[in-house]
């Protein structure tokens, strides 16, 4: 028992016998024991350090603090975010991660559409045009506006829905870094919709 009296913050432990002979090499555990991390920030080192200092504060932060600004730990607190929703916001979740996938979808269905529509009006176009100037220069022409049309429409539609989504989640009170993950949008563009947003109204 002595052994467990020790402050030590990261112990390590593998499968041995009475006589303490290794019995696999395939098992070992690590314990983190947070209790026993008291670094202060300006002392923060190593990731080790700071992984440790964001799970031991973890609780008393609002956001991530400038420090730990980092892709990982701005993840991490999404996901602790999360899971520490009440139930109703946890609902509430679960449709906006629904509704993003939709939305994926859409976009794509909305592209395709909008290239099959730019390449039937661009054949159209191609074949008036190649009756008078030769027909393969016509299709040609006339395939590439078609299609610079019809991607632009896609495009336009698929920005109308990502706007919508965008307000739609940002008036039930998510966060925009929320916002930006769970519609796979840059974070900078789901600031400019917001912006944008507050602006007209």
């Amino acid at each position: 028992m002595k052994y467990w009296k020790k402050r030590q913050l990261l112990r390590s432990f593998s499968l041995r016998d009475d006589n303490g002979v290794l019995m696999t090499d395939k098992l070992h555990m690590k314990y983190l024991q947070l209790p026993f991390f008291n670094k202060k920030r300006h002392q923060l080192k190593t990731q080790f350090d700071k992984w440790c200092f964001f799970l031991s504060n973890l609780e008393m932060f609002d956001k991530i603090p400038n420090f730990l600004n980092e892709p990982v730990f701005v993840k991490a607190f999404e996901v602790a975010t999360v899971h520490n929703m009440d139930p109703n916001d946890y609902i509430l979740y679960q449709i906006s991660k629904s509704k993003k996938y939709d939305m994926e979808i859409l976009q794509d269905e909305a592209i395709e559409r909008g290239l099959a529509e730019g390449i039937e009006r661009g054949i159209k176009q191609g074949m008036k045009q190649g009756l008078k100037q030769g027909l393969k220069q016509g299709l040609k022409q006339g395939l590439e506006q078609g299609l610079e049309q019809g991607l632009e429409q896609g495009l336009k539609k698929v920005e109308k829905m990502e706007i919508d989504h965008v307000l739609a989640i940002h008036a039930k009170g998510y966060t925009a870094i929320l916002i930006s993950d769970l519609l796979n949008i840059p974070l900078k563009r789901v600031l400019e919709i917001i912006d944008k947003h507050a602006e007209l109204d």
